[in-house]
């Protein structure tokens, strides 16, 4: 279950055509018994998420990791299409806190997959790094409206700081 969720929502002018756009950067605490995976996903969308506090769980393609403080996550849902799931296990007492990037459906398939086949879904990006914070303080100044206007450039720098920060990770 999700106990807090505060969702800003992009709104992209001048699009760049054919690169990924952000759609929503949301702050969430889920309970145990949370599984992504049990919501019907329609749409095919790729996510960066960050555990900022708890335990969460990615499952997909094999393989379960744990989402501790200080990781990240780049993932495709829906799980039936070659995708991942997270989720909260039952036995988890503290609620999983987490800051995620979700992108539209259908977009960033080229760019996102051939980085997760290569690195993997799961990163260690500690808590200062600056992308971090470029993130945690564009939710805060957002917040309350709830909407964030970006330029199509804006949105792809956004784009650019994930792999900077995920690609001295993964290298």
């Amino acid at each position: 279950m999700i106990i807090e969720q505060h969702l800003v929502r992009f709104v992209v002018q001048n699009r760049l055509p054919g690169a990924p756009q952000p759609l929503f950067l949301s702050y969430a605490r889920s309970g145990a018994g949370f599984d992504l995976g049990e919501l019907e996903i329609r749409n095919r969308y790729w996510i960066f998420k960050y555990t900022l506090a708890g335990r969460g769980l990615l499952e997909g393609r094999g393989m379960s990791q744990a989402l501790i403080p200080g990781t990240a996550c780049l993932i495709r849902l829906p799980i039936e299409e070659g995708g991942y799931r997270y989720l909260v296990p039952e036995t988890e007492r503290e609620p999983w806190a987490s800051l995620y990037l979700e992108f539209t459906p259908g977009s960033g398939e080229a760019l996102f997959r051939p980085f997760l086949d290569r690195y993997g879904p799961v990163f260690s990006l500690g808590a200062g790094s600056p992308l971090l914070r470029e993130l945690l303080a564009l939710h805060a100044a957002r917040r309350e409206l709830g909407l964030c206007y970006l330029d199509g450039l804006e949105a792809q720098r956004l784009i650019c700081a994930i792999f900077g920060a995920l690609g001295r990770v993964g290298a």
